[in-house]
């Protein structure tokens, strides 16, 4: 926790120090009690004062850490909602949209708006208002062969649109979320089932196709429950 909240002071931090922390204390962040320690120690209030004085011009790569922090620590419904309702969320998307090409920073922040609007309706309101699936969306795009991307995107997609209204979900829609989440159901193996998921969820109607032992191929709509979620509250 020392080393955490003095990170800005200490002579030895570097630009590849301070990164590896932030990182050791994401591990660490798997489990509520650990997560509520962290809160109590200051960690939480520091990181927070580290992501609004740091520029990605200084250190993209601190920054990427710490929403892999936040990541991690909005598995706890209260810390989750406090990221989402401060500086953190127009901060970080404006990060995101300069540094697209910056793998790290954009499967994190796909990871964080699906742990922020999972159970949480506002949260994910507010993620749609400020921009977020706009911001996924070109992740997505931007990163069609990255597996780990793909697969939070479709998360975080799943996750917003399944607490929004009907209404907002066709803002969704005009967003292109339908394209990238057909797309990564087609060209990711690793996250066929979040994308189908996410597909039901926005309420469009995927379709499975089998490739059959005799070489004829059939299509028929995804039968909900066919599929079994794999969301991971957690990176680790």
């Amino acid at each position: 926790a020392d080393i955490a909240k003095n990170s800005k002071e200490e002579t030895c931090s570097s630009s590849l120090l301070l990164p590896a922390i932030w990182t050791t204390i994401r591990v660490l962040a798997v489990h509520d009690r650990t997560v509520q320690s962290i809160v109590a120690c200051g960690i939480l209030e520091s990181a927070l004062e580290t992501f609004t004085t740091t520029t990605p011009e200084d250190n993209v790569e601190l920054l990427a850490s710490l929403v892999g922090l936040f990541r991690n620590l909005s598995a706890n419904d209260e810390i989750k909602t406090t990221l989402c309702f401060s500086d953190v969320l127009s901060s970080l998307l404006k990060y995101c949209r300069n540094y697209i090409e910056h793998t790290q920073l954009q499967e994190h922040s796909c990871g964080f708006f699906a742990a922020m609007a999972l159970r949480k309706p506002k949260n994910a309101t507010r993620i749609l208002q400020y921009g977020g699936v706009e911001v996924i969306v070109t992740a997505m795009t931007q990163h069609p062969t990255i597996t780990l991307i793909q697969r939070q995107g479709c998360l975080a997609l799943r996750n917003i649109a399944s607490r929004i209204s009907s209404e907002r979900r066709q803002i969704m829609l005009d967003q292109d979320a339908k394209r990238v989440l057909v797309q990564a159901g087609v060209c990711s193996a690793g996250c066929i089932d979040e994308a189908y998921a996410a597909l039901r969820d926005l309420g469009c109607e995927p379709t499975k196709t089998t490739v059959h032992a005799d070489g004829t191929v059939s299509s028929r709509p995804q039968m909900f429950g066919e599929i079994k979620p794999n969301f991971r509250p957690v990176y680790d």
